[in-house]
């Protein structure tokens, strides 16, 4: 930080960050998830009456801040044979998108969705959600570009 004084503090910060919007975002970001509307048009007096209250609202933010919290245990070994069962066989099939940049991202989401849903360890179940939710994604993002 700049006090204005010939004086800079740095220190590190750790800011999440969710941007929203209708179109392509100038911020740079990690992933990109489309939204699919249910609705060709919304009405906005009764989507505007859906939003939670704030009493709602506090308890998404302390559901966020304690899974975050969660202190995640190690991949099994199990587990780590599927997955890099699963990575060589997709990436045969599709050896452009199919990366260790992609892995990576799976490997992260599962984490993140075990961890939402209380799990201390990623299990099978985990990993077959987070692979769909991803495909689901990528279906969006392929419709959304043509």
């Amino acid at each position: 930080y700049d006090f204005g004084f010939n004086y800079n503090i740095e220190f590190e910060c750790d800011t999440r960050v969710l941007v929203l919007g209708e179109g392509k975002s100038l911020l740079p970001s990690d992933v990109v998830v489309p939204l699919s509307p249910i609705t060709a048009s919304p009405d906005y007096p009764t989507l505007l009456s859906s939003i939670p209250s704030h009493p709602l609202l506090e308890k998404f933010r302390r559901y966020l801040c304690i899974v975050r919290e969660i202190r995640y245990d190690d991949v099994s070994d199990e587990l780590q044979k599927l997955i890099e069962q699963n990575f060589v066989e997709e990436r045969k099939k599709d050896p452009k998108n199919v990366t260790g940049e992609s892995l990576h991202r799976a490997l992260v989401v599962t984490r993140l969705y075990a961890m939402s849903r209380g799990h201390r360890q990623m299990e099978v179940a985990d990993w077959s959600d987070a692979k769909s939710l991803e495909r689901d994604r990528m279906t969006r993002i392929l419709s959304q570009g043509s």
